[in-house]
């Protein structure tokens, strides 16, 4: 039966609210048994009567859970109201399934953090699709907005509740003729208790993987203090905001206001900054920035003001856009005064007692691996809905205080600062994230995880290639032994040797094929043909990887798509850990003749 909630001629406002508002009353409560749709996904529309909703939903929300405050509902956003909506169509225990915008999974700021631990406090959600990286495809053509499926019971969450969070990939031969790889096997499973304690920890699963998220928790762990902390001890605070830091200056535009007590022209003077060297993009290319080599700034005026002692050296600038050949932030120290515009971020250190030291800590720090990562699995809109770091998030970067740093420390922070000065390379760079992690607690492994993450993750039309690739011979062995590695003890307490090879497949295939053995026989068996059933059954299932148990010769096949991104160091990590878990037996010999 289809209801008509609408508003034909508009003129009565309080009926514009739809199905929302009044025109759905209590005789629908409780009516159905699946409540279905595709709300509107717009925010901030200054909907008449707005009100009404948010009332209307903190009422249902009271029904079920206990809220000092009302859900935020951030910025109007006009799908998240249909959700709380259908909690009070629905049946009891009913089935609830919406097509929403993804801000609801990642979105950290402007409350929207805390409306998603309400909601998923008040419905037992049962399981997500994630499409923020299949917009733009014909898996849902003319779609660019991220969005997301959502599939829940009409219920409080039980103990222990959880549900499927799935991520699929882009995939061009896939997506281009409209399909889509749901791999539920290998999908993540989440409480809705982590969803409501940790606010971070979709974006962490979306862009990461478990491996992520532990290095995350070691790291919080330690409690650091993030650069927006510490810098507000050290510098202080001007109107809520953190001083010496901040955007730069923004170019005169056809919006620039005429101030009331100004001169009556548009902006304002920009004589305070004139002569004073401005940093052009092509300064970026080095690390230590001449001021003398600097063309002077000299633009008459500039949209709205902006301190001048933003502009004081020694002063570390910060690139918004991370380049995408780069695979970091891109940071550059000036020990002079210098001008810089809107697309970087500039933090002034002149009244910091060792300027120059700070500024050149925290470029190391900012331009390490680390930091980008940090912010690829945090930011609630990089990596997911732009391809520009925000500053808040740089400035929740955690930071080991400078005063901590041993003298050896200090001395091999001077080496590693002079050394990508005089040559800016991947080689001298990645010295640095060696250090940087070990500042943090961290280890190799962690630092392999980060890279990997970083190479298949990034936002970047480069990383996006590079996850599809087939993955190299080299890559694959580099997988084989590092699982043999992982699994070796496991298999060391039976007394049993175990190896990893390659199969070599005789015909083109989307898949790989490794088997997983004892060292006399995989060499052996390295050439049977036993891979074509193990394909057909993954090909089936739409899985991206597949395991076998072969108990007739002592081996377990292990099939996973031919894109690099299933084909790295961390990726064979978690393969030991399900392989741990699901064929203990096989790995303690018992299986194997």
């Amino acid at each position: 039966m289809l209801h008509n909630v609408g508003d034909d001629n508009g003129s009565l406002p309080s009926l514009s609210l739809g199905s929302l508002g009044s025109r759905v009353g209590e005789t629908h409560s409780g009516q159905y048994d699946l409540v279905i749709g595709n709300p509107p996904w717009a925010s901030g529309t200054g909907l008449p009567d707005w009100s009404q909703v948010v009332e209307r939903v903190a009422g249902i929300a009271r029904t079920r859970i206990r809220l000092e405050t009302a859900p935020k509902l951030p910025n109007e956003v006009l799908d998240l109201p249909f959700v709380w909506r259908a909690m009070e169509w629905a049946r009891p225990g009913g089935q609830i399934a919406f097509a929403l915008h993804a801000r609801l999974l990642f979105q950290q700021g402007e409350g929207m953090s805390e409306e998603r631990s309400t909601l998923f406090s008040a419905l037992n959600v049962t399981g997500v699709v994630n499409g923020a990286e299949i917009r733009h495809t014909k898996v849902w053509p003319q779609i660019s907005a991220p969005f997301c499926l959502l599939f829940a019971r009409n219920e409080l969450p039980p103990p222990g509740a959880g549900f499927r969070f799935v991520s699929p990939r882009l995939e061009d031969s896939l997506n281009s003729a409209g399909g889509l790889r749901v791999d539920a096997n290998n999908a993540e499973m989440i409480s809705s208790g982590q969803v409501i304690q940790r606010p971070e920890i979709l974006k962490i699963l979306f862009r990461g993987s478990p491996l992520d998220l532990e290095v995350y928790d070691r790291l919080m762990s330690r409690r650091l203090k993030t650069l927006d902390e510490l810098w507000r001890e050290r510098f202080g605070e001007n109107r809520g905001r953190p001083r010496f830091a901040g955007n730069g200056y923004q170019k005169l535009r056809k919006s620039s206001r005429i101030r009331k007590r100004g001169d009556g022209q548009p902006g304002v003077s920009a004589s305070y900054l004139g002569g004073l060297p401005e940093l052009p993009p092509d300064a970026m290319r080095s690390l230590l920035v001449d001021v003398s080599q600097l063309p002077a700034f000299s633009l008459p005026r500039i949209h709205d003001p902006r301190p001048r002692e933003l502009f004081h050296g020694p002063l570390l600038v910060v690139q918004k856009s991370p380049p995408a050949l780069a695979g970091r932030i891109r940071v550059r120290v000036a020990d002079d005064d210098l001008v810089f515009n809107e697309t970087y971020y500039g933090y002034s250190a002149n009244r910091h007692p060792d300027g120059k030291l700070f500024v050149r800590y925290l470029a190391m720090l900012l331009g390490s691996k680390f930091a980008l990562w940090h912010a690829l699995i945090t930011s609630g809109e990089f990596g997911f809905e732009r391809e520009v770091v925000e500053k808040f998030i740089i400035d929740s970067i955690p930071i080991p205080p400078l005063e901590d740093l041993k003298s050896s420390d200090r001395e091999e922070m001077d080496r590693l600062f002079e050394a990508v000065v005089r040559e800016d390379t991947e080689t001298a760079w990645a010295s640095v994230d060696a250090w940087v992690i070990s500042q943090y607690g961290l280890r190799e492994r962690d630092l392999q995880v980060i890279a990997d993450t970083l190479n298949f993750n990034l936002p970047f039309a480069d990383n996006r290639n590079a996850a599809q690739a087939i993955p190299t011979h080299q890559e694959i062995a580099d997988f084989c032994s590092a699982l043999s590695l992982e699994l070796r003890p496991w298999t060391q307490r039976a007394g049993k040797e175990i190896d990893v090879l390659p199969v070599i497949l005789p015909v083109v295939s989307p898949w790989e094929l490794v088997r997983v053995g004892n060292t006399h026989t995989s060499s052996k068996l390295a050439t049977n043909q036993g891979w074509p059933e193990i394909l057909r059954v993954a090909d089936r299932l739409a899985a991206t990887e597949i395991t076998h148990p072969d108990p007739a010769t002592g081996s377990l096949w292990l099939a996973r798509l031919n894109q690099a991104r299933y084909w790295s160091r961390s990726q064979a990590r978690l393969v030991a850990r399900r392989i741990a878990w699901e064929h203990t037996e096989f790995l303690s010999g018992l299986a194997v003749k």
